[in-house]
């Protein structure tokens, strides 16, 4: 999502795989916050479905339940690839909260680009807070926390600054994803059920997904590499 720019500070690809991450500990970083370690570690492309966890009713809230399977954000320019809503925590006030850096639910290129992005993602704990306004919408804000050494605090980034939705299309398989920042309009991409809850793929697995893998009649933001990065828990 778009909002992950703001994050990664610097940014050049390269042109070998990166290796997995060197085990950090994140814990002098943070006020009382997640503490634990992470590696990323390469997966099939054409495999995601193995490795990333899959939204089901058993991970996903039931006010999430258009949600489950696996998405993958088709013409976002950054270097995340798919998502799940898996681990996603439903809130007391009617919200839900998904841990954009946690295990296995959210993939980046394989190249220094997706490295830089996740580790400033990881830094900066970064959530996201999602809100129903409509059952055609979803509105999405971004949270961070900041380290130690910047006080520890929560800042959640308001609309005036970042503002995202996911909006339902006739395809229940397809929802836009527009982003707005500073008040205005920015652009959109497709947000795109590739997998089912049940683990079989979707028809988009094949003609949305697939057909981006090391495509040069793509633009390079929307082609796919061979390979993914997801994280796992140190061990």
């Amino acid at each position: 999502m778009q909002f992950l720019s703001i994050l990664a500070l610097a940014s050049a690809t390269l042109s070998t795989p990166v290796e997995p991450l060197t085990k950090r500990n994140f814990c002098f970083l943070y006020n009382n916050q997640d503490c634990r370690d992470f590696t990323l570690y390469q997966v099939p492309t054409d495999q995601i479905e193995n490795h990333i966890v899959i939204g089901d009713e058993t991970n996903v809230p039931a006010g999430l339940s258009d949600f489950h399977g696996v998405w993958y954000m088709n013409g976002n320019p950054l270097a995340d690839e798919c998502l799940s809503f898996a681990k996603t925590v439903a809130n007391a006030d009617g919200t839900w909260t998904a841990r954009v850096y946690d295990e296995n639910i959210w993939s980046w290129d394989p190249n220094f680009d997706g490295k830089v992005l996740y580790d400033a993602v990881r830094t900066f704990a970064l959530t996201y807070v999602l809100k129903k306004v409509t059952n055609d919408k979803i509105h999405v804000t971004p949270t961070i926390f900041t380290p130690n050494y910047l006080l520890g605090q929560k800042v959640s980034i308001g609309d005036m600054l970042a503002e995202f939705e996911i909006v339902r299309t006739a395809d229940p398989n397809l929802w836009l994803r527009p982003s707005s920042f500073f008040g205005h309009y920015v652009g959109s991409y497709n947000f795109t059920r590739i997998v089912y809850g049940n683990g079989t793929r979707t028809e988009r697995y094949y003609t949305d997904y697939l057909p981006n893998v090391n495509n040069p009649q793509k633009k390079q933001a929307v082609t796919l590499l061979p390979t993914q990065l997801l994280a796992k828990v140190a061990q």
